[in-house]
């Protein structure tokens, strides 16, 4: 064991599928979440050897810096998703786009040089054509859905973030 990253999300179905597939890689992983001791969340990460859990709560820069410390890459795969929010602003895209940035803060902090970021199609949209196709500029900026919003917010900021800092960031977009 070489290599130790972070994989922030690690609970939730991308998280820990990465997690299981760094661990098969030959990587230690500190696998943060929101609640360590939540056992019917954490559980299947509990099987898996080399495996760190700690907490993460991606809106709380200290606790990302601290969870960083010693890591040679940040996978950032945790967001807020909901179908339904009292707030969207405040509940759902606020977090997403402060939990982003808190991650490439902490890469700056420690000293990391790679994150991979996970977004979204959604913050691109699917407004291209065969002679204007989605490129890295094209961002979903008509939305009105609070998630598409979070996305297209979070992952325009980390990459200027990650240009102003010297961060070598890859965004990696599912959907």
């Amino acid at each position: 064991m070489s290599k130790q990253v972070l994989v922030t999300g690690a609970n939730g179905h991308l998280g820990y599928n990465l997690t299981k597939l760094l661990v098969e890689s030959g990587y230690m992983v500190r696998a943060g979440v929101r609640d360590k001791d939540n056992e019917i969340k954490t559980i299947h990460l509990r099987a898996l050897d080399n495996v760190e859990i700690i907490n993460c709560d991606i809106t709380d820069l200290d606790q990302m810096i601290d969870a960083s410390k010693g890591v040679s890459g940040i996978f950032h795969v945790a967001a807020f998703f909901a179908f339904s929010v009292k707030d969207p602003e405040e509940n759902l895209i606020k977090p997403t786009v402060e939990g982003t940035l808190n991650a490439l803060k902490a890469a700056k902090e420690n000293g990391i040089n790679k994150v991979v970021y996970t977004s979204s199609t959604i913050a691109m949209g699917n407004s291209s054509t065969q002679d204007h196709p989605l490129d890295e500029n094209s961002w979903n900026v008509n939305t009105k859905i609070p998630y598409s919003i979070a996305k297209y917010r979070a992952e325009k900021q980390a990459w200027e973030f990650a240009k102003e800092n010297g961060i070598n960031m890859v965004s990696v977009s599912l959907e």
